[in-house]
């Protein structure tokens, strides 16, 4: 076999048209590929047949946020009065609500014009229209 013929069964594979690899050493080897971690999807932990328990915030500030994402992310639906906040934060909150609304498919629905209803997507509350972000959304209807 001549030179030509070894170097092109060794780039393009044998004469059968098999594929041929060079032998690898110990210094060449690849590192063992890094497990991938595993993605889990997000889910409610609260099991479904467990009775029905709603919660409601009367926040004080918007750092009170942070007690509402807990609650949603858990699959509770809250009830929300932002009655008590000035009105910069009232609107950070409303818009804190439609992000997670959007972030964990939920609903939200206003019961008046502070109060609001933040529910899972698993808990439908009635057929009237929810609340979308536009800018009147957070003015009195």
């Amino acid at each position: 076999m001549s030179l030509f013929n070894k170097a092109k069964g060794y780039f393009l594979g044998d004469s059968q048209g098999q594929a041929v690899s060079a032998p690898i050493s110990s210094q060449d080897a690849p590192a063992p590929a890094a497990r991938a971690p595993r993605v889990t999807p997000l889910r409610s932990r609260r099991p479904v047949d467990v009775a029905m328990e709603i919660h409601s915030l009367d926040p004080k500030s918007f750092e009170d946020s942070q007690e509402l994402a807990a609650w949603f992310r858990e699959g509770y639906p809250v009830i929300v009065n932002i009655a008590s906040l000035s009105e910069a934060d009232a609107k950070k909150m409303f818009y804190f609500m439609l992000g997670l609304k959007e972030g964990l498919n939920g609903h939200i629905k206003r019961i008046t014009s502070k109060v609001f209803v933040l529910s899972p997507e698993s808990v439908h509350l009635n057929d009237e229209d929810e609340l979308t972000g536009d800018s009147d959304d957070l003015v009195q209807p």
